[in-house]
């Protein structure tokens, strides 16, 4: 069975133990080279939160030798984007992000992690709209505490949905 990076990425998200998180970490790498020098890991993935930790390491620091704020926002769209796309695959819907919005509330000199709540009641009504308009918005909002549990920054999110046979545009 031939599948392709998409595919496989919805497989793995259907139902990730620690092993699929392991390969999904490894694909992503490849598929948002963006990401790669950050070596983000994901943490849990699952139908209610996905959570990813940004390791305190020195590609990760600004000039205080705190995690760059470019890096928080960073994981805080990758929570988002990988919780749409678990409920909303991307080999039949098209996620772009339209704004980001970060309000930073602590300095981060430990790993941190990114965590988002998915909001199955919100999802629905994302899959109702879709049914009769060709895109929406949608507002996601990613958390993203220290070891300490102190709230980092707070990254809002929204991406435009469409469904692929509604995208003018060619890749």
């Amino acid at each position: 069975m031939n599948l392709t990076k998409s595919q496989l990425v919805e497989r793995i998200l259907k139902k990730p133990g620690p092993m699929e998180l392991m390969v999904l970490d490894k694909i992503l790498r490849f598929v948002i080279p963006f990401n790669s020098p950050h070596d983000f890991k994901l943490m849990i993935v699952d139908e209610s939160q996905v959570s990813i930790k940004i390791p305190y390491k020195r590609s990760n620091f600004n000039h205080l030798k705190g995690i760059h704020a470019c890096a928080i926002a960073t994981v805080g769209e990758y929570c988002a984007g990988l919780s749409l796309i678990k409920e909303f695959p991307a080999s039949k819907y098209r996620p772009i992000l339209s704004n980001l919005k970060v309000e930073y509330t602590y300095q981060g000199k430990t790993e941190l992690i990114g965590t988002i709540m998915i909001d199955q009641g919100q999802m629905a009504e994302v899959r109702k709209k879709l049914e009769t308009e060709d895109k929406t918005l949608v507002e996601l909002v990613t958390t993203i505490i220290d070891k300490e549990q102190n709230k980092v920054a707070s990254v809002t999110t929204t991406w435009q949905l469409k469904r692929w046979d509604k995208v003018k545009t060619k890749l």
